[in-house]
């Protein structure tokens, strides 16, 4: 079961979180079309232990998830918002045209990101 379907599973709502250090990315060139106090799920390796996001996905329900990459335990979970996963990786902007339903991964920092449909979408 992913991250975010275990949250789900207990009941979590999407909601707006405030966002944090918002003033750092100017609202005017704000790259999605969600709202910058939208709520995301990243994981404590990418908000408190720095790594890089390598996996980025915008599920069907619209939910966006921020994530190293890595194997997650659920109390691995953290939600922020969408301005505030900006702040720590301002290159996250070029996934803002990820349609529902689609995801991105990358090796490492520097590699190229793959887009693909979400494991639900590609088994239709």
């Amino acid at each position: 079961m992913r991250l975010l379907d275990k949250f789900k599973k207990k009941g979590f709502e999407s909601e707006n979180v405030k966002p944090e250090n918002s003033e750092e990315i100017i609202v005017d060139r704000f790259p999605f079309a969600d709202a910058p106090n939208t709520a995301c799920f990243t994981c404590r390796h990418v908000l408190e232990e720095h790594k890089p996001i390598l996996y980025v996905s915008h599920d069907e329900d619209g939910y966006w998830q921020f994530l190293c990459g890595g194997s997650h335990k659920e109390e691995d979970a953290r939600v922020v918002s969408l301005v505030s996963i900006l702040n720590i990786d301002e290159t996250m902007g070029d996934l803002a045209g990820l349609d529902y339903g689609e995801c991105a991964e990358a090796e490492d920092a520097a590699s190229d990101w793959m887009v693909k449909c979400t494991l639900s979408e590609g088994m239709k």
